[in-house]
């Protein structure tokens, strides 16, 4: 399983690529250049899934997989595809902005681009140059959606927590000349259900609570105007309040 922590323009690739954190880059006058063309890329989006974090051994696992079978045979049957609506918004946003704007239809492989390494301050590990020579762009935004489904925590056998919608990533502005994030902020959204859970078959309370972490996530990737946001922060879909994730696994 992928596990990585996204956001509008923010970047460490599930590749296993970089060992230094990249620091969050806020939106600013800086981003992207006057009259600068625009690329739109986004990974593969990955399949609803439910996870059992500290289920850590085999017959961990196994039991919370027992344990979860009903909610696991709901979860198979959510719906990701409104999150494929991502590169339209994104590129509605943009020419909103006063760029001139396309969507690069060809799924965002980060784990296949070249390792790079450069002494720019928030240089990418990775090496971009061939969207310019092939899109012809100034900037590439980049969204990697690495999580998309429910959790739910367990200690060794034992559930330690509710099951959690949640939807997790990163989103990135990057200038394609020299390979530097100009925008990066790891995105992070969860919500447990409002109300009891164990609604069988159906658990309606949960499966609106993994809707609305959808709708949140398709509200931030055009969303321009959030404060800072530092280094391994996740945001609550209904506060916009700050948690913390790690970035440095992948």
């Amino acid at each position: 399983m992928r596990i990585l922590f996204i956001v509008f323009f923010g970047v460490i690739f599930a590749s296993g690529c970089a060992t230094t954190k990249q620091q969050p880059i806020n939106y600013s006058e800086t981003t992207l250049h006057k009259d600068a063309k625009i690329g739109i890329a986004v990974a593969p989006l990955p399949d609803v899934q439910i996870t059992y974090p500290g289920a850590s051994c085999l017959l961990c696992l196994a039991a919370a997989a027992a344990a979860n079978s009903s909610l696991s045979k709901h979860v198979d049957s959510l719906s990701a595809d409104d999150l494929k609506e991502i590169p339209l918004l994104i590129k509605a946003k943009v020419e909103e902005l006063g760029y001139d704007a396309k969507i690069i239809e060809a799924p965002l492989e980060l784990s296949e681009l070249p390792k790079y390494s450069g002494k720019l301050p928030n240089t990418a590990p990775r090496d971009f140059s061939s969207f310019k020579q092939k899109y012809d762009v100034d900037y590439l935004i980049g969204v990697e959606l690495n999580y998309v489904g429910v959790q739910r925590n367990y200690s060794s056998y034992v559930p330690v927590s509710d099951p959690q919608a949640l939807i997790s990533g990163l989103q990135f502005v990057v200038r394609v000349e020299d390979n530097t994030f100009t925008w990066f902020k790891p995105l992070d959204f969860r919500k447990g259900a409002e109300g009891e859970w164990k609604q069988k078959p159906d658990f309606p309370n949960l499966t609106n609570a993994y809707y609305q972490v959808v709708e949140s996530t398709l509200d931030e990737v055009v969303n321009t105007k959030r404060g800072k946001i530092n280094e391994g922060e996740v945001i609550d879909p209904e506060t916009g309040e700050i948690a913390q994730v790690d970035l440095s696994k992948q």
